[in-house]
């Protein structure tokens, strides 16, 4: 009886479990201009064996500046190898150059399955040159991918995950700043933003 009392004390009493967030806050990352077959790719390490699902894996969120949005493929890679396209430029784009609104690092920006905001739609209703996330036209700071994160489901999260952001047209620069994959505190860590030097 006593052990069954300590038991239920300490299972009443165990603190919850919430994510963590690690931040890279250096220098920002350059992604090589107009040139998709040499994307800037970054890791980022969960030491845990969770199983991915729905549930645990809530968003990827990002902090880029560049202008023209139109330009950017965005992908992540398991460590299944399992790749997941957040923004699909062909897609998008077809044989157009896209979106010619801007991103800006100080405005973090999310992809998850359940966004109302489709990722094709990031920065249309913007115009030429304002901010998406910021613009009162385009305020929508979270996207549905155009691939679905679901796609992870039933891997392990326990390994290296890569970000990998290219550039598909000339003229516009940008840098990566920060990134990092948001868990709901089942998925042990929110994993640390990356440094490449």
């Amino acid at each position: 009886m006593k052990k069954i009392l300590i038991l239920a004390l300490m299972v009443t009493m165990a603190p919850a479990v919430f994510a963590q967030t690690f931040t890279y806050t250096g220098a920002p990352d350059a992604f090589i201009d107009n040139d998709l077959a040499s994307p800037l790719c970054t890791d980022v390490a969960i030491a845990a064996a969770t199983t991915v699902s729905s549930a645990n894996f809530v968003s990827v969120d990002f902090a880029i500046t560049h202008t023209w949005l139109g330009d950017l493929d965005m992908t992540l890679t398991s460590p299944a190898a399992t790749v997941v396209a957040l923004r699909d430029r062909a897609a998008i784009n077809g044989a157009g150059f896209g979106d010619d609104s801007n991103l800006d690092a100080a405005t973090s920006l999310s992809f998850f399955d359940t966004s109302v905001n489709l990722v094709a739609d990031m920065g249309a209703a913007c115009g030429n040159a304002a901010i998406v996330g910021v613009d009162p036209a385009c305020p929508e700071t979270d996207y549905a991918p155009s691939s679905p994160l679901a796609a992870f489901n039933g891997e392990s999260a326990a390994g290296n995950w890569t970000l990998c952001v290219g550039d598909g047209a000339a003229g516009d620069l940008g840098t990566l700043t920060s990134w990092s994959i948001v868990g709901d505190g089942t998925l042990p860590v929110e994993l640390q933003s990356f440094s490449i030097d």
